[in-house]
């Protein structure tokens, strides 16, 4: 009866460490430029604030390779220092009533402060626009302004996924 009890502890302890090692390791695998994340937030007086920054940026300098839509889906893909996890999306939180909508989003560090990576890296940050804009708005009828926040540079995004550069 003292080995069945013992063989039993055996087991739960073994069962328990393989749960928390699986449990754990999967958070890790988190494949970069998932959009949980990524840091996306509305919020109208930092995005005013990064705009105005980046005529004055002291950071590092990153590129704004492509924009794509797929659907609801916006997918911008950027070329600079630090992992995917250095970056945000801010959404100014303003929808213009033209033919089409038009709203802006910048791209920014979200870790300035920190030391940024030497190493530079490309990767995708995918925005669902459905999600940012509610229900009541169908992404497939605005135009998205991308604003880089490292660098005075915006393009844009028609419904039909048409990118043109100001």
């Amino acid at each position: 009866m003292k080995n069945i009890k013992t063989i039993a502890k055996g087991l739960f302890l073994l069962a328990t460490a393989t749960f928390l090692l699986f449990a754990c390791s999967d958070k890790d695998a988190a494949p970069l430029g998932d959009p949980k994340e990524l840091l996306v937030q509305t919020n109208a007086e930092e995005f005013a604030r990064l705009i105005a920054a980046r005529e004055k940026h002291e950071g590092s300098i990153f590129e704004i390779k492509a924009l794509k839509r797929e659907g609801n889906i916006l997918k911008v893909t950027v070329e600079g220092p630090g992992g995917v996890d250095n970056y945000k999306v801010v959404w100014s939180g303003i929808l213009l009533e033209s033919y089409p909508m038009q709203t802006g989003i910048v791209v920014a560090y979200s870790r300035l402060g920190e030391v940024q990576h030497e190493a530079i890296m490309t990767h995708e940050l995918t925005i669902d626009l459905q999600e940012l804009f509610g229900p009541n708005i169908d992404p497939k009828d605005v135009t998205v302004n991308v604003s880089n926040g490292s660098q005075p540079i915006d393009s844009s995004i028609d419904p039909n996924g048409t990118v043109s550069s100001k």
